[in-house]
C-alpha cells in the first residue's frame, strides 16, 4: 500500500524596521568552505520579497535574526529577536491576508457566475 505524504513549507515573513510583515517568496542561506582547513569561510543570505514585482534578490544584513515558530509553521527575519508579541502580530496578519484572499476568491467566483449567466442570455 502506497502512502502519498504532503509537506506543506513554512510561510516566510520579513519583517521591516517600522514593525509592517513582508512576505518572502525565496529565502536562501548559503554557506561555502575552502577546501582545507574545513572551517566555514563565507555564509551568503539572500531573499526574495513576494510582494516585489521585480523579483530582486535582496541581501540580508548581518545582524538580521532568521527564526522559526513551529505552532504558526512560519519563518520569521527580523532585525531584533521575536517576542511573543510580535508573533502574536504575525499571526493577526496572517489571518488578515487569509481573509482577504477569501473574499477575492469569492469575488472571482461571482463574477465567473455572473459572466456565464449574461452569456447564456445572450445565446437564448
Amino acid at each position: 500500500m502506497a502512502v502519498k505524504v504532503v509537506v506543506k513549507p513554512d510561510s516566510r515573513y520579513l519583517q521591516e524596521r517600522s514593525g509592517a510583515f513582508r512576505p518572502i517568496e525565496n529565502l536562501s542561506i548559503t554557506a561555502s568552505t575552502p577546501a582545507y582547513p574545513a572551517v566555514l569561510h563565507r555564509t551568503r543570505r539572500t531573499m526574495i520579497l513576494a510582494d516585489d514585482h521585480t523579483h530582486a534578490v535582496i541581501a540580508l544584513d548581518k545582524e538580521m535574526l532568521v527564526s522559526r515558530n513551529d505552532h504558526l509553521s512560519v519563518v520569521l527575519i527580523a532585525y531584533a529577536e521575536p517576542t511573543e508579541a510580535t508573533w502574536k502580530a504575525l499571526e493577526q496578519h496572517m489571518e488578515s491576508e487569509r481573509s482577504t484572499a477569501e473574499a477575492a476568491r469569492e469575488a472571482k467566483g461571482r463574477a465567473l457566475l455572473e459572466r456565464k449567466r449574461v452569456k447564456a442570455e445572450q445565446i437564448q
